[in-house]
């Protein structure tokens, strides 16, 4: 919120800057004109005029340009503030997460494989008991990669 007051100080400095500029101008060709013809005070009202004009006009360009900065702050804090609640709800997600992985991890995996498929648990039976994966892939009928990797994932050390 704090950059938009820096921009609207900036834009305003601007403005200023550029009304005095023209002032200054108007003010230093109303000069070298004077010089070489004097001016009647007709000519210098219409002058006097036409700068107070561009004043009003930097000024209402200056009110539109500050106006437009409170939209575009209140629209960032507006955005910011989402973005706060969807970080919060993520946040939220993450620890759900993590609660269960905890608690699937408390579960042996081994049991989990064991309810899941017979032959699984026969091979298990017979790893816990010595025999290599080779043996066991013999006698359960699977592929010998297949049975290590269910010893691994049981968390059992293949031979």
């Amino acid at each position: 919120m704090g950059n938009g007051i820096y921009v609207f100080a900036g834009v305003a400095c601007i403005l200023v800057s550029t009304g005095v500029i023209l002032a200054i101008a108007i003010l230093k060709q109303s000069w070298a004109q004077k010089e070489r013809e004097a001016l009647t005070s007709t000519d210098l009202r219409a002058l006097e005029e036409s700068a107070l004009y561009l004043i009003e006009q930097l000024k209402s360009e200056a009110d539109r340009s500050a106006d437009d900065m409170d939209a575009r702050c209140q629209r960032l804090a507006s955005l910011i503030s989402a973005a706060d609640e969807r970080i919060a709800t993520l946040k939220d997600l993450e620890a759900s997460l993590h609660d269960r992985v905890r608690a699937s991890a408390a579960v042996p995996q081994a049991m989990v494989i064991e309810e899941t498929d017979p032959k699984v648990a026969r091979m298990l039976d017979l790893a816990s008991g010595g025999m290599d994966s080779a043996e066991i892939a013999k006698v359960v009928g699977m592929d010998c990669a297949e049975v290590r990797l269910a010893l691994r994932l049981a968390g059992m050390k293949s031979n």
